[in-house]
């Protein structure tokens, strides 16, 4: 089983060295890294090109040289990266527990060939440092088709720990997602769920790096959170944005999806109009997000009918 690394980078030279090097000492023979750097003004490219210079084998740098931001650089990936069974998506600052490749392939040997699958795994989060200090652990009941609600606002995992097949891959790439502004994690989440199966690894299998710089706010705790979700979802338009995703999917994935799934999933997205689906959806019995403080929020801004 061939797996494809898909790495994209920006302006990330303190910590990339730590992630290649993690990349290249994997415990595993049959796999290669694509890199895309989206248009670093820091050293970011020398870097790329040194590791590129001394595994050749291994490394291939796409240096196209623009930016096209995120997440048509994931897109872009997706889409040029060389032939392979299964596609890892890859960030710049985060470490790979050597084993990883070799857990996917164990995990999906019987499967890859068969259908659309995403595999997911475990991973531990820590500060800059790389000093942990926390676990994320899945569960297989988020992933079952007919608990799907939970993840139109919210994304279970994150896209370093999502592998997918040749299968999946050409099915996302036919949805023509380059100048849409969808995420490549929440897609890709939702494309697994709806449209194949999702493998479930236990493992912890990457660190994932909580620094200055991070754009997610996992890990930046709750008095955060709620003023990022304040600004962003009840003042901003960014859970706006998220309802048009989600209703783009359903017009893409409608045929998968199971007519009573469909529908709520419509009607939590904002789809349609009316007093009576406005408080449907606002009193609607069914928990949305993981946390308390985000379920209110969340309910603010049904409230103000964002959609």
């Amino acid at each position: 089983m061939r797996i494809e690394i898909l790495l994209s980078t920006y302006n990330g030279e303190k910590y990339l060295r730590e992630l290649l090097d993690s990349l290249v000492e994997q415990d595993y023979d049959d796999y290669h890294i694509t890199i895309r750097d989206d248009g670093s003004s820091d050293s970011t490219p020398e870097i790329i090109k040194e590791y590129e210079d001394k595994y050749r084998e291994l490394i291939t740098w796409l240096d196209t040289g623009d930016n096209l931001g995120y997440p048509d650089c994931f897109w872009y990936l997706l889409e040029h990266a060389q032939k392979a069974d299964m596609y890892a998506f890859c960030d710049q600052d985060d470490v790979w527990k050597k084993d990883k490749l070799k857990s996917c392939s164990l995990k999906c040997k019987d499967r890859y060939k068969e259908e659309p699958i995403l595999y997911v795994h475990d991973y531990e989060v820590s500060d800059g440092d790389l000093n942990i200090y926390d676990k994320h652990r899945l569960s297989d009941e988020g992933f079952k088709k007919d608990y799907p609600y939970t993840t139109v606002f919210y994304v279970m995992t994150q896209g370093f720990t999502m592998i997918i097949n040749d299968k999946l891959r050409r099915r996302i790439l036919s949805d023509k997602l380059k100048g849409r502004d969808i995420a490549h994690d929440r897609w890709t989440f939702w494309c697994g769920l709806f449209a194949g199966d999702i493998i479930y690894d236990d493992n912890l299998l990457a660190i994932y790096r909580r620094h200055e710089a991070s754009v997610t706010e996992t890990g930046k705790g709750v008095p955060f959170l709620i003023k990022d979700w304040w600004t962003n979802d009840v003042v901003g338009d960014r859970l706006a944005n998220w309802c048009r995703v989600a209703r783009y999917f359903a017009k893409c994935y409608h045929e998968d999806m199971d007519k009573t799934v469909l529908r709520r999933w419509m009607l939590i997205s904002g789809g349609g109009k009316g007093l009576f689906r406005y408080f449907l959806r606002l009193f609607l019995p069914m928990k949305l997000k993981p946390s308390v403080a985000g379920e209110i929020v969340l309910r603010m801004c049904f409230l103000l009918n964002k959609k």
